[in-house]
């Protein structure tokens, strides 16, 4: 799922520049394509998920879409104040996308269990929320997050 996320995210990157990934010190094999095809959109803020969620409305606040790649229980616990009121209500056309789903990481302890991030991140208003299941529907509903203006979490597997 996640070669299938940045792949189509590369797709789309190519005919907008408008389009930014940011990550909080991961994914390093995942986002060397993006990284190296377009070196000014990528920003890797370090274990720093809060000031990614800032950075991410910042940008969005002129005009950039922008997509945050953290796992789940860091880009929707970790930073759910940032993401509440930076993002949910101002609008901002950030999309979130949680990596670890449920039990995914769960040797790594209880930190990157993912179990209540459905429920807070619909508690948000205007918060679409996105569960693909496979890396088909997985390319087909990052385009669709392209082409929605808004906040939207994406929720994958791994």
């Amino acid at each position: 799922m996640r070669t299938a996320f940045i792949d189509t995210l590369r797709e789309l990157a190519r005919i907008d520049d408008r389009i930014f990934l940011l990550t909080a010190d991961m994914g390093y094999s995942v986002f060397e394509t993006f990284r190296d095809e377009f070196p000014d959109r990528f920003l890797n803020t370090g274990i720093a998920e809060q000031n990614t969620i800032g950075i991410a409305a910042g940008l969005a606040a002129r005009g950039k879409i922008v997509y945050v790649y953290s796992i789940i229980p860091f880009v929707t616990m970790r930073c759910f104040e940032q993401v509440r009121l930076d993002l949910a209500y101002n609008f901002m056309n950030v999309k979130l996308v949680g990596v670890g789903a449920g039990l995914t990481y769960g040797p790594l302890g209880s930190s990157h269990h993912a179990l209540e991030d459905i429920a807070i991140m619909r508690s948000l208003p205007d918060m679409t929320v996105l569960c693909p299941g496979d890396p088909i529907e997985t390319r087909e509903l990052i385009k669709r997050s392209y082409e929605y203006e808004g906040p939207v979490y994406i929720r994958l597997g791994k």
